[in-house]
């Protein structure tokens, strides 16, 4: 921004030195020029301190068109065997089974696919803490059941 008030001022004074008359004393052209380089300062100011206050509105919107699918509205369906997702393109559904690990923070519930894919479910999407908490406690047993049942059934003779 303070590159273009430069510029500004430089073509502005440049104008203003061409413009003068012959005449006309370099004190006139001074006081003139200082008043050209003033408004510029001020007009470069108040723009450079909006865009400032803006920038980070600026930021989140950019951030927001970059990762769109992010940001779309999700539903999660827990099912006895996968966790299922609606989103707008289709359903994506994940066997508890092939699910490695699930985590909880103080504002997200994280189920890893991977160590590159997740399902990240922030606490805003519920309407209350206990809604976030039994959703965590719902999957998480399920989890642990899917975990249970592979030990049993590649152990089947503990079972009996």
């Amino acid at each position: 921004m303070q590159a273009v008030v430069l510029i500004l001022v430089l073509y502005f004074s440049w104008k203003f030195w061409m413009a003068r008359p012959e005449d006309a004393s370099v004190g006139v052209y001074v006081i003139g020029l200082s008043y050209v380089i003033g408004l510029f300062l001020l007009l470069g100011g108040v723009f450079g301190f909006l865009l400032l206050i803006n920038l980070p509105l600026l930021a989140l919107l950019l951030m927001r068109q970059k990762h769109r699918a992010i940001y779309v509205d999700r539903r999660i369906a827990i099912g006895d065997i996968s966790l299922g997702e609606e989103v707008p393109n289709g359903y994506l559904e994940s066997k508890w089974s092939d699910i490695p690990k699930i985590a909880k923070t103080k504002n997200l519930i994280i189920v890893y696919h991977d160590r590159k894919r997740a399902h990240l479910i922030p606490r805003r999407a519920f309407q209350t803490s206990g809604e976030f908490d039994l959703f965590f406690h719902e999957i998480k047993s399920r989890f642990i059941a899917a975990r249970e049942v592979d030990v049993q059934s590649a152990n089947p003779s503990e079972s009996g």
